[in-house]
């Protein structure tokens, strides 16, 4: 993993400028049921997430945080699912897998119990019903699905093996509001399922502020998660200091040690640039980290602030 890398970071040291976020995170995960993380695409919301699983297992360490238990964390990508299939069965057979893996990279030996309850599960729906059984959303005729329900008793399973020992966990879903396409399937019932009755998982939902997470966060007196324990959290641009950060720390990876010109041209175009303008160069290419450099100072964008504001107009208050 590198700080320049373009994939979401997993470590508390790669993901630098949003400490305050992560701080956040964790603390709401410990005291609220459900928590929400929104922002726009592109924003970090990924890695923010991915650190905060790692920091709540206990496997990295965060200043001011004591954890009130180590949590086995369950991280479930939406793209991954939608990108082939809107089918809500797709989606708890992808949920089962992340559960179990989970569990076998945490605790082999609640995995074999998760597993046991889960093949016992499907005996007794293929005994009862051919395996198959009818689940009715609505009324109208085309809107019954033959489903196979065993897979929906997983969240319950894990639950009630945590429960045993005395575990929890967080369920994590990465742009979640891409829950509200699949079908069969209502996700602010099964959201509101977990928070009554899966009391030893936590959910901690990431996306952008459409369709579903509206649900979520306003939801009407007849909705499912009405009065449920549900705790917001927005995310912004990175400060220009935490860019600076990125820039030069990546630098420093690459083995690139930036002569005093190009760290006065950065600190002069970090004036110019728009935050967001310069966050969109961030991670580099895979060419060399000084083209790079070239690549933002010289790009069309960047050429136009140059050119329409002098040094002597970046000390105006409008910069300050």
């Amino acid at each position: 993993m590198s700080i320049l890398d373009s994939t979401p970071k997993s470590s508390v040291r790669f993901l630098v400028g949003r400490r305050e976020e992560l701080l956040e995170v964790v603390r709401s995960v410990q005291e609220h049921r459900i928590t929400v993380v929104l922002g726009p695409r592109r924003i970090g919301k990924s890695s923010l997430v991915k650190t905060a699983l790692v920091v709540l297992s206990g496997k990295e360490k965060l200043e001011n945080i004591r954890l009130s238990a180590r949590f086995i964390p369950v991280y479930v990508d939406m793209w991954a699912i939608v990108a082939t299939s809107r089918s809500s069965r797709l989606f708890f057979e992808h949920l089962n897998n992340a559960i179990l893996k989970s569990l076998e990279d945490h605790d082999k030996t609640l995995a074999d119990k998760y597993k046991t309850r889960m093949y016992k599960v499907e005996e007794l729906y293929a005994r009862e019903s051919s395996i198959e059984k009818i689940i009715k959303i609505g009324t109208k005729r085309e809107q019954l699905y033959k489903y196979p329900v065993d897979i929906l008793r997983c969240v319950d399973e894990f639950n009630d093996v945590l429960t045993k020992h005395n575990r929890k966990a967080v369920l994590a879903v990465d742009e979640a509001q891409e829950l509200g396409t699949l079908k069969p399937f209502i996700p602010t019932a099964w959201l509101a399922h977990i928070h009554d009755h899966a009391t030893n998982m936590h959910i901690l939902l990431s996306g952008s502020y459409v369709g579903l997470f509206k649900k979520i966060l306003h939801p009407k007196p007849k909705d499912p998660l009405y009065g449920r324990d549900i705790r917001k959290i927005n995310i912004g641009k990175l400060k220009p200091e935490a860019l600076l950060t990125i820039f030069f720390e990546g630098l420093n990876e690459r083995g690139v040690q930036p002569s005093p010109e190009i760290y006065g041209i950065v600190l002069k175009a970090v004036d110019i640039l728009k935050p967001a303008i310069f966050a969109q160069q961030i991670p580099f290419s895979n060419k060399s980290a000084q083209i790079s450099i070239g690549a933002i100072i010289t790009s069309k964008e960047a050429k136009g602030e140059l050119e329409k504001k002098p040094l002597e107009a970046r000390t105006s208050p409008e910069y300050m």
